[in-house]
């Protein structure tokens, strides 16, 4: 075999082998080699075999064969150690305790020589560059996690060491270690070489697909990957316009990939390079261990882990770090290394399915997609959740979450779409995955992708009633969810709204509703409400705290710092009466037995006077946990206070509160088989109980929970294992409707509370509902194959809206403050020439040639072929009828 077959065998052969450092670019005689990136975005090299002249040069330099050899490495295999902290100004500066500043400063004016290392270009990507001036030392500091090319700065460094010029070269050790092969292992005394405790490097093509998806790689100005103030590894963006966007370690993708070892370069995961002994005369690095031991007080935030490795380390040490009164120093040999630094003495472990399917995935998919298909498996599940500030809200989804993740799924909060609040913030994103690490806001286009499942869970979810769930309807309706993806609802409350006067609302259920897969709710009013008005079908659930087993919330209590309190009455009340609180009066004197209350989170400062004494605090929802757990009895008006009391099997008291609905599922959950149940309607019930004296039959208690724990428990797998629905539909269309609807039932809300004669809209005009109707009825009618309408409305205006299989089209209709307004949408090319001749047929029958407002709306839909819609106003129209009726015979002649 020639020279040039066994090079190129021994090329291919290392393939996997390959650190990418240059050392056989930099020398080859005849330019024969490049380096290039792979397919994943490493550099490796290649060769020109017409170039090529067979010497071999490029096996005989490579580090990786001459370490096979062991010919290039003779350092101490137990070095000295020394934890280093330096001055606060230069700290702050630096990746660990400073001493790459030191030890360069140095070198640049102690040596008037140069300094080797890794720098940012302006897109980025990062290379070795050379300097000799410390106002450049800067572009050095802070660690960059992604491969430095090297270039031929070999070759430089060459020049400068033949020419007497003193050089410290800084970089990984396969970097030392091919560098020292490229000079043949010829001792140059001006030569020093300083080697870093490496995690394992990225290539360049990740991180600029990272920072060009979720930022735009030409708006960001700088990044840091260092966190100022201690060792944290981040990803903080400074843009261009001066917005700084902070994420830590656990809040970019791209460092989630990275300290995971997801995406390093294969021959990391077998480093030869990361291990005693070090191929640097000095090795520097993170100090680990500085917070575990008793330190002063310097160690505790930054440090440096500095290894002095042979003669030469010892001679930059002594006249760079140690000889300096402001710096703080520690011998640390005697210390166990892998409490040190693990990267000391070997490499990050490969975790090879991890790994294999992230590249495998990259094939086909972006980054972002590639890692989190890959982290998050085959069976995610995007949760949609009612977070509230409320132990009840947080208790259930809490329980949602963990009976999807036994079940063999992997659930995502997805509070980068429905924020959680309060507790539920404070406690669920401790303990469990949430998307707002993982997808931008809103990023929906994103989620579809990655969760092939979405449940919307319990609570307020489908109440709009409340603000919160108003404001985020077109998450918890899953009007974004594609239908290629399951839509599940488990145990949302609807609160029951009024579908017999309000059309709109009903129209709007109607249709979202019609797209889950499937159908739960927690009452069973609302399983009957839905299909008197509606015609769906439903099933009736246990809420969510009953989907799993008690020892669940037993472990939540075991993480209070709460120990030893027994022998109280625990009561939680939500809405404090004063009958309430004689209530409360009457079994601590029958009992015997101190109190300690807990009211509404919210409510909580307002209130927590009810009571003359007892009152707890606002509590961790770990110490909400214990106190039920550990109560002799309990009294409550909370839903979920008497939800716990079973799961605990506490005697209680329950006075119907609030959503009182909710209370009759449980008394018709356990009436077949219990006889006694005290929940009240009436607190004068409670008074008039004989509690203590009664028999709660907690075994029969248990037994009824379990069979609809299993039941429901069922429900939810079937659901999540079933084939989605596929009906054509268009997320875009059912996130404007839902927007359009919002803010027509804002502004009938707000005008509900004002005086008609003061304002210029009449409830009148507004609730023309027949009127529109029919006329709704009428344009169906004409080509019902193509067309579904549904009737909304938007501030003040009228609004049909068509949402059709083959073809959108949208027509507005608004009488406000005594102009009409007329508008047209239409997405489909072929539609686009009858709108523009609807257009023009109206100014003529209304003989308009200069209206007084007309413009162009921009609406933010994601849509091919999109027209924009037009409109403008007309004074004095009063016969809305006649408007119409010429609207009317315009669609017939041009549709």
């Amino acid at each position: 075999m020639t020279i040039k077959q066994n090079c190129i065998e021994y090329l291919k052969s290392t393939n996997n082998k390959c650190c990418g450092c240059g050392s056989c670019f930099n020398t080859c005689p005849t330019k024969a080699l490049s380096m290039s990136h792979d397919q994943r975005g490493f550099l490796i090299p290649n060769i020109d075999m017409e170039k090529c002249i067979d010497c071999g040069m490029c096996q005989i330099v490579c580090p990786i064969f001459i370490h096979i050899e062991r010919r290039i490495n003779n350092n101490q295999k137990r070095p000295q150690i020394f934890a280093f902290t330096g001055e606060k100004g230069i700290v702050s500066k630096s990746s660990s305790g400073g001493a790459f500043s030191y030890i360069a400063d140095w070198m640049l004016n102690g040596k008037e020589g140069y300094v080797v290392g890794a720098a940012y270009n302006n897109d980025f990507s990062v290379q070795h560059i050379i300097i000799n001036r410390k106002e450049d030392l800067d572009k050095l500091r802070i660690s960059k996690y992604v491969q430095s090319d090297q270039r031929d700065c070999y070759t430089q460094v060459k020049k400068l060491l033949n020419n007497g010029q003193s050089v410290l070269y800084t970089g990984t050790p396969c970097q030392i270690a091919g560098l020292k092969s490229f000079l043949k292992t010829k001792d140059y005394p001006n030569l020093y070489l300083v080697d870093l405790l490496c995690h394992g490097v990225p290539p360049y093509k990740l991180l600029r697909e990272y920072l060009e998806e979720q930022y735009g790689l030409t708006n960001i100005s700088e990044i840091c990957m260092r966190k100022k103030d201690g060792w944290s590894s981040c990803l903080d963006i400074r843009m261009k316009d001066g917005t700084i966007c902070v994420n830590n370690g656990t809040s970019s993708i791209y460092m989630k990939a990275f300290l995971k070892d997801i995406i390093l370069r294969e021959s990391c995961y077998t480093c030869h390079f990361a291990s005693l002994p070090r191929y640097g005369d000095l090795t520097i690095g993170d100090c680990w261990s500085a917070r575990k031991y008793k330190y002063s007080e310097p160690y505790k935030s930054k440090s440096s882990i500095v290894l002095v490795n042979n003669t030469k380390g010892y001679y930059i040490w002594n006249e760079s770090l140690k000889n300096n009164p402001n710096f703080n120093l520690m011998d640390m040999s005697d210390t166990d290394i892998k409490l040190l630094n693990t990267n000391i003495q070997r490499p990050n472990s490969k975790y090879t399915n991890f790994v294999n399917i992230f590249w495998k995935k990259y094939e086909t998919m972006n980054f972002t997609e590639s890692y989190l298909k890959t982290v998050l498996g085959e069976r995610p599940v995007g949760l949609i959740l009612y977070g509230s500030n409320n132990y009840g809200s947080c208790a259930t989804n809490l329980a949602l979450y963990l009976a999807i993740e036994k079940m063999g799924f992997v659930p995502v909060i997805l509070d980068s779409l429905v924020p959680l609040r309060g507790i539920s913030n404070d406690f669920l994103t401790k303990n469990c995955r949430t998307s707002h690490s993982l997808v931008k806001k809103n990023d929906v286009e994103l989620v579809n992708k990655i969760f092939p499942s979405f449940v919307v869970g319990s609570d307020y979810s489908f109440n709009i009633t409340a603000t919160f769930t108003r404001n985020h309807l077109e998450f918890f309706l899953m009007a974004f969810v594609s239908n290629t993806n399951r839509k599940i609802a488990y145990a949302p409350s609807l609160g029951l709204p009024n579908f017999e006067q309000d059309n709109n609302t009903k129209f709007l259920f109607k249709h979202m509703l019609n797209r889950f897969d499937f159908l739960s709710f927690r009452e069973d009013s609302a399983v009957e409400h839905c299909k008197k008005y509606l015609n769906i079908s439903s099933q009736t659930v246990i809420d969510p705290v009953f989907l799993v087993n008690k020892e669940i919330f037993i472990d939540v209590a075991k993480k209070s710092k709460l120990k030893n309190i027994s022998d109280y009455i625990l009561v939680y009340i939500l809405d404090p009466t004063p009958e309430k609180i004689e209530l409360v009066k009457k079994y601590e004197q029958l009992l015997g037995l101190k109190k300690f209350v807990i009211l509404d989170l919210d409510k909580h400062d307002k209130i927590n006077k009810a009571f003359d004494e007892g009152v707890l605090g606002k509590l961790s929802f770990e110490d909400f946990i214990y106190y039920f757990l550990n109560a002799e009895f309990v009294i409550t008006d909370s839903f979920h206070g008497t939800c716990f009391s079973l799961i605990f099997n506490k005697k209680y008291i329950s006075i119907k509160n609030r959503n009182k609905r909710r209370f009759d599922t449980i008394i018709n959950l356990l009436k077949d088989g219990v006889d006694f149940i005290p929940i009240y309607d009436n607190i004068d019930k409670a008074f008039g109980s004989t509690i203590m004296s009664m028999d709660y039959n907690f075994s029969r208690i248990n037994s009824i929970i379990d069979a609809c724990h299993n039941y429901s428990n069922n429900l939810l797998y079937n659901a999540l294992m079933q084939t989605p629905k596929t009906e054509k539909d268009s997320t875009d269309i059912n996130v404007q409707y839902i927007q359009l609807w919002r803010q027509n039932y804002n502004l009938r809300k707000e005008l509900s509370t004002k005086d008609d004669n003061k304002d210029e809209i009449s409830f009148s005009e507004i609730k023309q509902d027949e009127l529109w109707q029919k006329i709704s009825i009428k344009l169906k009618s004409l080509i019902p194959s193509y067309l579904e309408l549904s009737t909304v409305y938007s501030n003040s205006f009228y609004r049909i809206y068509f949402v059709g299989t083959n073809h959108k089209i949208h027509y507005e209709f608004a009488v406000y403050k005594g102009k009409f307004y007329f508008g047209i949408h239409c997405e489909d090319q072929t539609l686009q020439e009858a709108c523009r001749v609807s257009f023009e047929n109206i100014q003529r029958l209304w003989n308009i040639n200069n209206p007084k407002s007309l413009f162009k709306l921009n609406i933010p839909i994601n849509l091919t072929n999109i027209d924009t819609i037009i409109i403008f106003a007309l004074d004095n129209i009063n016969k809305i009828e006649g408007i119409v009726t010429k609207l009317l015979s315009i669609k017939q002649l041009h549709i």
